[in-house]
């Protein structure tokens, strides 16, 4: 095997090769093989900055140590490594995680091959309100939640992941204001007073994907003369819906209790917004989800294993 990336690994110590990048946004992450484990893995990459390493890096590494069966598995973290990018030596932090074969929930999401099964729809949401609740349970909260972040792991189950922009009570800032589309309104404001709503709000904005193949609204530009943002947070949740029918032609028949634990979910006042515990209770919720077996069996011929 050859690496067909730019970047190659200096210290002798390491006992893996890098196959391919895996991405094509800011944050570098390698197919790489480990011989002593000998299996594959995902490799996580920060370049230094003035000759220290990036505040991202140090952010994610806190994180290192979750457990949970729908949040990625950290194998180790490296503050301080020699690497070649271009040919030019440099140095670099990494951080070493199980690999997520199927690739992300967007992927997943563009192929359609998740949004027309409302029972797989909800058995995917139920991985993500556990894996939220582990991490607001530990004072953790994502603030960056979105369907490039949550990957689909060799059992075919969830995996949120990217912790870099991720908050602990304890600290004195945040580092992100999220992803557009996708952030809650107060964290678009950088000004969030409970930080697990923001989170359950990036939830709702994915939720509402999942089962209409259709982002909610998009932030500051009306569709078809429809401000969806606005029409949101109205009182009456009607003329929300309404205009979603009449931008997009195929918008999909919803049932009403799905509806209102999106609007609940979507809610621009916090305190207005549900709870996982709302979450929990709601009808549509509590409706029929996919055995680990059953999920195997729906998810394995719609998704496609990533080449080596």
């Amino acid at each position: 095997m050859t690496s067909s990336s730019q970047y190659s690994q200096k210290d002798s110590s390491q006992d893996f090769i890098v196959i391919k990048k895996l991405n094509s946004s800011n944050a570098k992450v390698y197919l790489i093989y480990s011989y002593s484990k000998k299996e594959f893995m995902a490799m996580k990459l920060f370049d230094y900055h003035n000759d220290k390493p990036s505040i991202t890096y140090e952010n994610e590494a806190r994180f290192c140590g979750l457990v949970h069966p729908n949040i990625i598995s950290y194998h180790s973290i490296h503050v301080r490594q020699k690497c070649s990018k271009s040919g030019i030596l440099s140095y670099c932090s990494m951080i070493t995680m199980e690999l997520a074969p199927y690739g992300t929930l967007l992927e997943a999401c563009q192929s359609k091959a998740i949004f027309k099964d409302l029972t797989l729809v909800r058995t995917y949401f139920h991985q993500i309100i556990s894996a939220l609740e582990y991490l607001h349970s530990h004072d953790i909260y994502h603030l960056d939640l979105k369907p490039e972040n949550i990957l689909i792991g060799s059992d075919f189950k969830l995996k949120i992941a990217d912790f870099d922009s991720a908050y602990m009570s304890t600290d004195n800032f945040i580092l992100s204001r999220g992803t557009k589309n996708y952030r809650a309104p107060e964290l678009r404001k950088r000004s969030p007073t409970e930080y697990k709503k923001a989170d359950i709000y990036s939830a709702g904005i994915i939720l509402f994907l999942l089962v209409t193949g259709f982002l909610p609204y998009i932030e500051d530009k009306p569709i078809k003369g429809y401000d969806l943002e606005a029409l949101l947070w109205e009182q009456d949740s009607s003329l929300f819906w309404d205009a979603q029918k009449s931008i997009h032609k195929n918008f999909p028949e919803l049932d009403n209790d799905l509806k209102d634990l999106l609007i609940q979910m979507l809610k621009y006042n916090t305190i207005e917004r549900a709870s996982l515990a709302d979450i929990k209770f709601s009808a549509w919720y509590k409706g029929k989800i996919y055995s680990e077996t059953q999920l195997i069996e729906k998810v394995s011929p719609k998704l496609t294993l990533m080449t080596f």
